[in-house]
């Protein structure tokens, strides 16, 4: 079982050590790629990153899920609508990247001609699907993407170049630095949502009532209609909590399902 701190303890170890930076990197792609296998890491990321949308709920581009000072290098969770592509770019120091949800498509690209302006022609194609982890060296120009129909989730940890902000890396964009579109809280609460109601267990339960307050109201009905069949009476709790954020035709469809609820608990009871 690996919580968010050993991945911290982890890494500045391995950054720590007399390997190159080549060999720095693909350790640190090991050690991503196991730890995004492990259940209880998966919620230790998730419980941090719904704990910051929490205190810094209008804060854009959201906090790292956290910094090591000491060694200078930040992990971030990225989440990625549906279908989306970003411009190419490089970042002035390594990076190591996991799939968290769903999959990602990572192109690397081949530069000519002038430095400030080259001309670009891809390289390599990675694919790569949920627990899977790679990394990049500095100056490596590449490009991310979304090719799914559902949105997607990136664990991502980068190095910095400025000691005074260890949070980030220089990045050089090719193109238009062009933000996601849609909100960002709202598909990172309909991913939480996916993982989480698929891990049994009181951690998760509370982390998906965590969820159910930051989300829309589709993603909403989704932990209600999730977690029925395991606790019934919770489901009820919160298909209720809903009930009183609809209005018109769905508020009351959901007030004749409730009832209907109601009633199936208290036959249970008895």
């Amino acid at each position: 079982m690996f919580k968010l701190v050993d991945l911290e303890k982890s890494v500045t170890a391995i950054l720590s050590s007399d390997l190159g930076i080549r060999e720095k990197a693909s350790e640190i792609r090991l050690l991503v790629q196991e730890m995004l296998t492990d259940t209880s890491f998966l919620m230790s990321c998730i419980d941090q990153a719904i704990s910051n949308f929490e205190q810094y709920p209008n804060l854009r581009p959201h906090p790292p899920l956290f910094i090591s000072m000491e060694h200078q290098f930040a992990v971030h969770l990225i989440y990625w609508p549906a279908g989306h592509k970003n411009s190419p770019h490089m970042h002035s120091t390594w990076g190591t990247t996991g799939v968290f949800f769903n999959e990602i498509v990572i192109e690397t690209f081949n530069t000519a001609g002038n430095s400030e302006n080259p001309e670009l022609t891809i390289d390599n194609r990675f694919d790569a699907k949920r627990g899977e982890a790679g990394y990049l060296l500095p100056l490596c120009v590449h490009r991310v993407s979304n090719e799914t129909n559902q949105p997607s989730a990136s664990l991502h940890l980068f190095g910095t170049d400025d000691k005074n902000e260890p949070a980030q890396s220089s990045t050089v964009w090719y193109g238009d630095n062009v933000g996601m579109p849609g909100d960002s809280k709202a598909r990172a609460m309909g991913i939480f949502c996916e993982m989480l109601i698929s891990i049994s267990g009181d951690q998760s339960k509370g982390l998906l009532i965590r969820v159910f307050a930051l989300a829309c109201n589709e993603t909403k009905l989704r932990i209600v209609k999730g977690i029925s069949e395991r606790d019934i009476e919770l489901s009820y709790q919160l298909s209720v909590a809903l009930e009183q954020e609809l209005v018109g035709s769905d508020r009351a469809r959901l007030s004749a399902i409730n009832q209907n609820l109601a009633q199936k608990i208290k036959g249970s009871i008895h």
